[in-house]
């Protein structure tokens, strides 16, 4: 499961996400294997989605000219 956290911070948006496997037991075995892949692959998802609304609010400002 993943959870997804968006807070307005002035004039932008600061997104947060955390996931929890389905199964505790499972999840618990495996996380300290997992972890730090884990954390590399949201880390990198999060800079392509910041790149993709930065590049999407360029444009919008340009088309609003």
């Amino acid at each position: 499961m993943a959870t997804f956290s968006l807070v307005s911070d002035g004039d932008r948006c600061v997104v947060t996400f955390e996931e929890e496997p389905a199964k505790r037991l499972i999840g618990n075995l495996v996380r300290p294997v997992l972890d730090p892949v884990t954390h590399v692959r949201n880390h990198l998802s999060l800079q392509r989605l910041e790149r993709v609304v930065t590049a999407r609010s360029r444009d919008a400002e340009g088309a609003a000219r």
